[in-house]
């Protein structure tokens, strides 16, 4: 018996063949497939050095700001400093120019005062010369009024008849020789007002030629004799009779003395100091320079204080030139000596005039 498969055999088992509609068909949900590990990206393993270096950059720059900037500074900052004390200086020597043009302007002011104040004086002196004149010719004419009325009554009594026979018309002694008399009299008080009057008028003259020779520079001896001789006793002609003859130069002539003795002083010799880099020993004695200043009296720049000197003479403030120059540490060297000397006598002689005008104002107002 052949026991072989035959496919026509109904003992062959089919697949049975399931025909389903669409709309019965479910989906199931396959659970979820779990991802694979995987190892740490390169990104991530770089992320933390590069914000441990941005930690350090931010830190470094911090403590180079705050702590070792001023010990390690940088070319900028360096080139910086240099911009800034360029800065000071200029706007150091800007104030300093400042100071000096206002010192200038309220000495100015200060010489247009006086100038008032002694054209003020000289109005005063000259109306009080003139109301003296006034008041001498009416004395006068006071007098020469008493004078025709006493005529008129010596002729009216030399009118009268006689009584006496045979005697001619005549004046009586007694009468004639009182009319001579008063006659002498008016004549010696006419001198003598005409005296006393030219004697004001001429020492009026005299204090104002004083007053314009010396602003002038120049001598006055003939006007200082006849002060002298006319208020012997004023305070101050001892000072003037030092400098009548040849008389002193003003603050301006002092000034030009001052220019020529500038251009021949010698200038200081400073050594150029070889540019180097600063150390840290260096940087310590530039911090203690700052508080210590040591000069040298032999190095002073004498041309730029006799050129400071200078602008206050042009100005008109001896004074401030001579202090000036006394600042100025260390011996001057001798025409700059001399010429401060000669500025001090310059002031001096300035106040004798103050001091003489005063005594003839006081001998003119006396007189009245």
């Amino acid at each position: 018996m052949n026991t072989s498969a035959n496919p026509s055999d109904e003992t062959v088992v089919k697949p049975t063949i399931i025909d389903l509609d669409a709309d019965q068909v479910i989906d199931q949900d396959l659970p979820p497939k779990t991802a694979p590990t995987t190892a740490p990206s390169k990104r991530n393993k770089l992320l933390v050095p590069a914000l441990a270096l941005g930690v350090g950059l931010v830190g470094g720059g911090w403590l180079y700001r705050d702590l070792l900037q001023s010990y390690l500074p940088s070319d900028q900052m360096k080139a910086m400093a240099a911009r800034l004390e360029t800065v000071e200086l200029a706007n150091s020597k800007l104030t300093e120019q400042l100071a000096t043009i206002d010192r200038l302007s309220t000495q100015l002011k200060t010489d247009v005062d006086a100038i008032e104040d002694a054209t003020t004086a000289t109005q005063g002196e000259t109306k009080t010369l003139s109301d003296g004149l006034s008041a001498t010719a009416a004395n006068i004419a006071a007098v020469q009024a008493q004078v025709d009325e006493a005529k008129t009554s010596i002729a009216e009594i030399a009118n009268r008849p006689v009584t006496t026979s045979g005697a001619a018309n005549a004046l009586p002694v007694d009468i004639a020789t009182r009319l001579a008399n008063i006659e002498k009299d008016i004549a010696s008080l006419k001198a003598r007002e005409n005296t006393a009057a030219q004697d004001k008028a001429a020492l009026a003259q005299a204090l104002s030629d004083l007053k314009a020779k010396v602003e002038a520079g120049l001598s006055f001896a003939s006007e200082n004799e006849r002060i002298a001789r006319m208020v012997p006793a004023a305070a101050g002609l001892d000072i003037l009779k030092v400098h009548a003859a040849t008389g002193l130069p003003n603050a301006q002539g002092l000034s030009q003395e001052l220019s020529t003795i500038a251009a021949a002083l010698p200038k200081p010799e400073i050594a150029p100091s070889p540019v180097q880099e600063k150390s840290w020993w260096d940087t310590i004695a530039d911090a203690v320079s700052d508080l210590v200043v040591i000069r040298d009296s032999a190095s002073q720049d004498w041309l730029v204080i006799a050129e400071k000197a200078m602008a206050f003479a042009e100005a008109g403030d001896l004074a401030q030139a001579i202090s000036s120059l006394d600042e100025a540490e260390g011996a001057k060297p001798a025409p700059v000596q001399n010429w401060r000397d000669k500025a001090q006598s310059r002031l001096d002689l300035e106040a004798a005039v103050t001091n003489v005008g005063d005594a003839v104002t006081r001998t003119l107002a006396q007189g009245q």
